[in-house]
Order: structure tokens, then C-alpha cells, then sequence
């Protein structure tokens, strides 16, 4: 598992560059179109539902709030929401491969080596937890009416996982990129300064 995922990282750093960066960015942002809009997206399902938050969107939810929602669905909700979360692992992967790229980009302008290269692997863990929430939820919308106590805990501690891994990976890109903005500066600065 170790060498996997090292040659993960390493295999990260093969295509973090500005092209792939603007590759990601476009895919993620079709994507992103296509899970909010008013045909395919949330804006549909909250027409559907009348207005109900989709559970992977909530930080959190209990058994029973959860089971609420896929009764207040209704079945053309759910069904609806089946092909939604079904989308939702392709807007998943785009979110992972972007942040991945991203970190593995920064880090590379930085010169960081050694073991903080693997800060890259962040957004697959997080891209795990948001999968194995979309598996837990499928199984959840495709047993109704039967009721999952345990499945839904354990989907309700996945949404966590995954939005606090989503956090960190934010707070990770944002340093990142303001450490290699300041260092731009500074690097500007010290030559405008020298030709004086």
C-alpha cells in the first residue's frame, strides 16, 4: 500500500503543471454546471423536493434526519437523487485531481522534497471518504422505505470526514499559493531593487 501510494504522488508530480492545472479547472467547472444546474443538478432536486438539502451537502445528519429527507424525496426525488450522487463520483474525481494537482504544483515552485510531498495525497484520502458516503447513500436510497441505522451513521461520518478533508486541502492550497505569491514578490522586489 505504501509504495502505491508513493507512486501516487510521484505520479502526481508528472502532470502538475499549468496545462493540466487549466485542464482540471475547465473539467471541474462543466462538471460543477452540470450538479447545480436546472435540469441535472441540486437546483433540480431542490424543485423535485421542495427546497430539501441533499444529505452529502449537509456537514452532518443523524439516522434520523437522514431518513426524513429520502421520505420527504418523494420517489421522483429519489430517483432523482440516485443519478445525482451517481454524477456526483465524476464531480469527485475532478475535485480530487484538481486539488491533488494543485498542492503537487505549488509545493514543486516551492521546492519542498521528502516526506511533505505527500500533502498531495490529502484530496485522494478525502475523495475516499466522499465515495464510500455516495456508496452508503445509494444503499440507503435504493432500500427505502427500509431503514439502515448503522449505514447512516456510519454515511453521516463519512459527509464529515469528507468536508473536513475538504477544508484542509483548501486551507493547504490557499497557503500554498500565497507562500509562492510572497515568494514572486520578494524575488521581483530584490531585482527591481538591484537595478537601481
Amino acid at each position: 500500500m505504501r509504495k502505491l501510494l508513493s507512486k501516487l504522488s510521484n505520479d502526481m508530480q508528472k502532470i502538475s503543471n499549468k496545462k493540466y492545472i487549466l485542464i482540471f479547472i475547465g473539467f471541474l467547472l462543466f462538471m460543477g454546471y452540470m450538479s447545480t444546474n436546472n435540469v441535472t443538478g441540486t437546483v433540480k432536486l431542490k424543485e423535485i423536493s421542495n427546497g430539501i438539502q441533499p444529505l452529502d451537502m449537509r456537514f452532518s445528519y443523524n439516522p434520523g434526519e437522514a431518513y426524513d429527507v429520502i421520505k420527504a424525496l418523494g420517489p421522483a426525488g429519489r430517483y432523482f437523487y440516485i443519478k445525482w450522487l451517481i454524477m456526483d463520483f465524476v464531480v469527485s474525481l475532478s475535485t480530487m485531481l484538481l486539488h491533488s494537482v494543485l498542492i503537487t504544483y505549488f509545493i514543486g515552485k516551492l521546492s519542498i522534497s521528502g516526506k511533505m510531498l505527500k500533502v498531495n495525497l490529502l484530496p485522494y484520502i478525502r475523495g475516499a471518504f466522499d465515495y464510500i458516503e455516495n456508496c452508503l447513500l445509494l444503499i440507503m436510497l435504493f432500500n427505502y422505505p427500509k431503514v439502515f441505522i448503522v449505514i447512516a451513521s456510519i454515511a453521516d461520518l463519512m459527509t464529515i470526514m469528507k468536508w473536513i478533508l475538504f477544508s484542509i486541502s483548501l486551507v493547504v492550497i490557499i497557503t500554498l499559493m500565497i507562500i509562492t505569491g510572497w515568494k514572486l514578490i520578494k524575488a521581483r522586489y530584490s531585482i527591481f531593487k538591484s537595478t537601481k
